[in-house]
């Protein structure tokens, strides 16, 4: 979901850059690019989310605006099995959150992001 959110924030799928020792043999090639109109529409919503919506405690974060999507995965009808995920980028960084049984995004990983991206700061 990293990977999806960035070619959004870029316009085209690349394959991400991985941080090991030794590093990845070459990279894929990258995708077409997306339709200019669909990956402008998603970025402003994306950036709604956190100046108004379920990710606003990231609207004070230091450095570049922050974009993202909060959402929960429901596997059953108990509310308290909910997964909670949250997907966006700051910059060059994009992210996925996902926390098992986290009910409530804004409660559970919109601030394992915060966090993450107060610790780039």
């Amino acid at each position: 979901m990293a990977a999806a959110t960035a070619g959004v924030a870029r316009g085209q799928w690349q394959q991400p850059t991985i941080l090991t020792d030794p590093a990845p043999a070459a990279k894929a090639a990258p995708g077409p690019e997306l339709n200019a109109g669909s990956a402008e529409a998603l970025r402003t919503m994306m950036r709604e989310v956190v100046t108004s919506g379920t990710g606003s405690a990231l609207k004070d974060v230091p450095g570049e605006p922050v974009y993202g999507k909060t959402g929960t995965a429901e596997f059953d009808n108990n509310p308290a099995n909910t997964h909670a995920w949250w997907v966006g980028w700051q910059g060059d960084i994009a992210f996925a959150v996902f926390v098992e049984k986290g009910g409530d995004s804004g409660a559970s990983s919109v601030p394992v992001a915060e966090k993450f991206l107060r610790g780039l700061a």
